[in-house]
């Protein structure tokens, strides 16, 4: 990823104004010239960095790329509830508040429930119930996660976001 790149998707973090304008104005049959000229000004994006996006996002590679994204997003069942935030930031504040540690566990529920404290779906909500059940019988939660979920993607931990190997977790009985 270049650096123009990231400069667009921390701007749409911190205003979500970019890719929204974007994707209100790229029209495929327009040519590459006409979505350059689409520039957002006063954005603090040089025309220069919005050019390179335009070619990033019109590659054929990132269409493709975006169509297998969307089309897995569509057969994510259960969402969670952090938005943008992550699973580690929220897991982070929530010890740093309570002054103790939580296990994947406790942070399934807390991150698939809306704010008024239902669940986001039945699905989810059957989850959460199976998984308090296995903990009770389970020696460690990870068995417990591990046996409802199944197991991770190699180096990956799920449901401890990005960068937890599970060399750190099986180490550790806190998790």
């Amino acid at each position: 990823m270049t650096k123009t790149i990231s400069i667009m998707l921390t701007a749409k973090f911190n205003g979500d104004i970019l890719i929204k304008r974007f994707f209100k104005v790229d029209d495929r049959q327009q040519k590459k010239d006409q979505n350059i000229a689409l520039c957002p000004k006063g954005v603090g994006v040089s025309l220069e960095q919005w050019a390179t996006f335009i070619d990033y996002r019109l590659r054929s590679r990132t269409q493709e790329m975006c169509e297998k994204n969307a089309s897995n997003r569509e057969k994510q069942t259960i969402l969670h509830t952090l938005g943008s935030k992550t699973i580690t930031r929220k897991k982070h504040g929530l010890e740093t508040a309570n002054k103790r540690v939580f296990t994947r566990t406790e942070m399934y529920p807390i991150s698939h429930k809306k704010k008024n404290g239902s669940f986001v779906n039945d699905e989810a909500r059957e989850k959460s119930k199976q998984l308090t059940l296995l903990q009770a019988n389970e020696s460690s939660t990870n068995d417990a996660y591990i046996k409802l979920f199944g197991k991770g993607h190699p180096g990956r931990v799920r449901g401890l976001g990005f960068g937890v190997c599970p060399s750190q977790v099986m180490k550790s009985s806190k998790v």
